[in-house]
């Protein structure tokens, strides 16, 4: 079993447009994909359709690939770790107070984070497409919890919740 198994949207326009973000070049802040290695968001999604062929089974998949050379840069820092000169920030991004750090460079990176789920009408694409590791998506407000999942579901949410939340406040981005 595996991609070829499920109604798998690969070229999804709202994907394709958020990928554009993760572009050298984009302007926008964030973890960027070098563009002599993934030049268009097209090739970002061919790429990781390639990683995934095999692994995905109609379920959430977060999977992390090493492609052995630099591919990009991730954006992403433990704030535990900083030197003295670094500066830490809090700012508004997409609609959460994040840590931003300035004074610091991005560091490059090997590592493509996947993520592929079913979707709300019932075929199957990819969520999200990254260079650098893994990050839990942004911690939901309880209005937002309560308003999402269902009362058998809630109990699980709040403890991905929790974990997103310790995450999100040992972690900031680089500011570019």
């Amino acid at each position: 079993m595996g991609i070829a198994d499920f109604d798998f949207v690969k070229y999804d326009q709202k994907l394709l447009e958020h990928l554009k973000r993760h572009l050298e070049g984009s302007g926008i802040p964030g973890s960027y994909f070098l563009k002599g290695v993934f030049p268009t968001a097209q090739s970002v999604v061919d790429y990781a359709l390639d990683q995934i062929a095999d692994n995905y089974h109609g379920k959430l998949l977060i999977q992390q690939v090493d492609a052995g050379c630099v591919i990009g840069y991730d954006n992403l820092v433990p704030l535990d770790a900083l030197p003295k000169e670094a500066e830490v920030l809090q700012e508004p991004r997409d609609g959460r107070m994040v840590y931003v750090v300035g004074g610091i460079e991005q560091r490059p990176t090997t590592v493509v984070t996947i993520i592929a789920k079913p979707q709300e009408d019932g075929r199957h694409g990819f969520e999200t497409i990254y260079p650098g590791t893994y990050a839990p998506l942004f911690p939901m407000t309880e209005e937002e919890l309560q308003s999402e999942y269902s009362r058998d579901a809630l109990s699980q949410a709040f403890a991905e919740n929790e974990v997103s939340t310790k995450f999100w406040k040992t972690h900031g981005f680089v500011q570019r």
